[in-house]
This record gives C-alpha cells, sequence and structure tokens, in this order.
C-alpha cells in the first residue's frame, strides 16, 4: 500500500523526505548502530494531518465496505424485501373492506397502519439496505420516499433540490441525515433540503432544538449510541459533513 502511495526512487533522499511525511525517523548514529535499538526509530505522527487526501481515502474504503461487503446491509435488504409483499396484499385488502363494507374507524386505523409500514419499508431499504454502485434515483422518487417517511402533522418537510437524478449513494446518505435531523425536533419544525454549491445543504427550524450526544460523531467523538442512534455512525462514515447549530435552527452540510 506505501509503494502505491509513494513510488521508489533512485535518491534516496527523496524517499526518505516522502517517509518523514508519514512517519518520524530517528537517525541517530549511536541508537542506529548495527540496530541494537532500545525502541522502534520510526514511529507513526499523525497520518491524516500529514498526508493531503488520506481522511478522504479511509471514508471511500469505508464507504465500500459498508455498500458491498457488509453483511448487515445485506441482512437489511432481504427482510425489506420480503416484507413490503405482505404488507402490500394488507393494505389492499384494506382498500376492499373501505370500499364494500360500511365506514368504520378501526378500518381507517389499519390502514394508516399499514401505510406507515410500507412508508418505513420502503426508506429503511435504502438507508440500510445494500445500494448498487454507480445506480441513479430520481429526485420525484427520493421525494416521496422520504416525505412519507418524515412528514407528519408536527413536522413538515420541503424539499427544494433542482437536479432530476442523483447517485443512490447520496440518496442513502440524505435519507440517513434526515433520520438524525429528525432527533433533534422532539416538538416539531420544519426540514428544508437544498442544494448549494454541489453540495446538499439541510436546514432544521423549530421551537427548541435537541442535539443528541450521538451528534458528536461527527467531531470525532466516541460516544454510546443506541439501536435508535444507529444513522449516526452510518452517516459518519461518509465523511464531509459539516454541523452547526443554535438554540432554534440547525444547519448540515454534505
Amino acid at each position: 500500500a506505501l509503494l502505491a502511495i509513494f513510488p521508489l526512487q533512485k535518491d534516496s533522499r527523496s524517499d526518505d523526505h516522502h517517509l518523514t511525511c508519514m512517519f518520524k525517523i530517528d537517525r541517530d548514529a549511536v541508537v542506529n548502530h548495527r540496530l541494537h535499538l532500545p525502541k522502534t526509530p520510526v514511529g507513526l505522527v499523525g497520518v491524516p494531518d500529514k498526508i493531503s487526501g488520506f481522511k478522504e481515502l479511509v471514508h471511500r474504503i469505508l464507504r465500500r465496505f459498508m455498500m458491498e461487503r457488509s453483511l448487515d446491509t445485506l441482512v437489511s435488504s432481504r427482510i425489506c424485501h420480503d416484507l413490503i409483499s405482505p404488507v402490500g396484499a394488507i393494505g389492499n385488502g384494506v382498500e376492499l373492506l373501505e370500499a364494500c363494507a360500511a365506514q368504520m374507524p378501526e378500518i381507517g386505523l389499519i390502514a394508516d397502519s399499514v401505510d406507515s409500514a410500507t412508508a418505513k419499508l420502503r426508506f429503511f431499504r435504502i438507508c440500510f439496505g445494500q445500494i448498487s454502485n454507480g445506480g441513479l434515483m430520481g429526485s420525484g422518487e427520493a421525494e416521496a420516499v422520504a416525505n412519507a417517511m418524515i412528514s407528519t402533522q408536527r413536522l413538515r418537510l420541503e424539499w427544494r433540490l433542482q437536479s432530476a437524478e442523483f447517485p443512490r449513494e447520496r440518496v442513502k446518505l440524505l435519507f440517513l441525515l434526515l433520520l438524525c435531523v429528525e432527533t433533534t425536533l422532539p416538538v416539531g419544525g420544519t426540514i428544508v433540503v437544498n442544494e448549494q454549491d454541489g453540495e446538499f445543504v439541510m436546514q432544521a427550524d423549530g421551537k427548541r432544538l435537541q442535539m443528541q450526544d450521538a451528534w458528536r460523531v461527527f467531531v470525532g467523538k466516541t460516544v454510546t449510541i443506541t439501536p435508535a442512534q444507529v444513522q449516526f455512525p452510518l452517516a459518519q462514515a461518509f465523511g464531509g459533513i459539516k454541523v452547526n447549530n443554535s438554540e432554534t435552527s440547525l444547519t448540515v452540510t454534505f
């Protein structure tokens, strides 16, 4: 791996120059005599800060592992795929009951539950399922899936994206961050999704914002994650996420 980053050169001093960007090298003649060393002369020093693009390389490796190698994403895809058909069949049955039987509040409750389950399955399949590399998703489809999942009487989602389609990997990150931002609005509010200079900008506004401890993962902190907060480390693995917040407003750029 090091050879791919630092090609071999004839001038050993040039090699040393490249290596010092990544390692601290002790060249003390006494310490290095016949390599009888009390400790290794080479020590790792702040690799991510010393090599341009190293953090992005790490994030790309993590992202590829998550998208293509993780068994968890395959399990999520399988569960969502196998459940969507029977849930849809229940919905069709409820529609027949509504058409043939007298209006009953119980049927309305069942219909609402079926719609909620269908919305969650479609949303979670993108959030936590496997995404094919290079796949695209239309903006209209992404908006419909997101609205069905996020929008409620107390929480409004405004979709202001101009592009006609997006890489499915970008939509996956967008959906993960929607779940993150949703946690900050316990009493409701508005989430606006915009595009600016090739980036997504997500703005959340409400009477009161509640920033859970899980948000600290975006500044490199180690925190305890509950099952309800799994979206935070999954989103953080993509990298390039900037978070700014006040008492009533939150902006996430990615």
